[in-house]
């Protein structure tokens, strides 16, 4: 869990580009290893022929059990602290009872009760269909991701430093397209579905939820628009003169009528008050 961690800025890149290496690396020794020995007949009429050409089938059980265990594990504890941290920033209304934790380690309990019953209930439905709203959220979660540090490359954040050296914006550009286009390549109805979701929790969280302090990415976007547009703007010809107005003042409750007077005259242009 990223929360558990010590350096989590350090330990997240490394974490993942290690995990991803290995699991590519094992991936292709395992593709080819079946490629080189199993038949494509025994691969549409036997389930089980994995476990039937390996050297120790008892080998393959054990490792099916155990990432099943630890895959539905996981699953349960991250979506229970992740649904504990949205109840803590108070992000969606009528959360705010998983937000408690145990006294010692502080763990997610009432959250961990509902995404246990939340999961047995899934079971009742068919679970490929469950595979794919599954692929999908990830593939909208890489999607969000890309296009998040997109957005804050070109608005020029000066928070936004990646310490990765070889990320750059039409990376993380390409990245958000190729999501997309996944999404809809895999399965049309299922991703339409997820973006329709995404847009509702979107519109409850700007409707419902009080503004938080940790800003968002519109505004340094405005700011980068607005810091552009002004930097090309000129007075080329006269019948679209405006008065540009400079107003030093030292009390502006006292000088308020002088403030109100130079409002009227700008007629939409620049007002800028000292």
């Amino acid at each position: 869990m990223s929360g558990d961690l010590k350096h989590p800025s350090k330990a997240i890149p490394k974490g993942t580009l290690y995990g991803l290496l290995l699991t590519f690396f094992a991936y292709t020794v395992v593709i080819l290893a079946m490629a080189a020995s199993i038949s494509r007949t025994s691969f549409y009429h036997n389930v089980n022929v994995i476990q039937d050409v390996n050297v120790s089938g008892v080998l393959i059980l054990l490792g099916e059990c155990a990432t099943s265990l630890f895959s539905s594990l996981m699953g349960v504890i991250g979506s229970a602290k992740l649904l504990q941290a949205l109840a803590r920033d108070h992000l969606l209304p009528g959360l705010s009872v998983f937000g408690q934790g145990t006294k010692g380690s502080d763990e997610p309990t009432y959250a961990i009760i509902v995404t246990y019953v939340v999961a047995q209930l899934t079971m009742l439905s068919d679970i490929n269909q469950i595979a794919s709203f599954v692929t999908m959220t990830y593939l909208m979660t890489f999607l969000v991701t890309n296009l998040a540090c997109f957005l804050l490359k070109v608005s020029s954040a000066p928070n936004f430093r990646p310490s990765f050296h070889y990320f750059n914006w039409w990376t993380a550009a390409i990245g958000t397209i190729v999501s997309g286009a996944t999404m809809f390549f895999v399965d049309g109805v299922y991703a339409s579905a997820c973006v329709g979701v995404l847009v509702v929790i979107f519109l409850i969280i700007h409707y419902t939820t009080p503004p938080k302090s940790w800003g968002d990415v519109s505004q340094s976007l405005i700011y980068h628009q607005v810091r552009k547009y002004l930097l090309r703007l000129r007075q080329e010809h006269v019948k679209f003169w405006r008065p540009q107005i400079l107003l030093l003042v030292n009390d502006p409750r006292r000088q308020f009528k002088l403030i109100q007077f130079c409002n009227s005259l700008k007629k939409g242009a620049l007002f800028v008050l000292g």
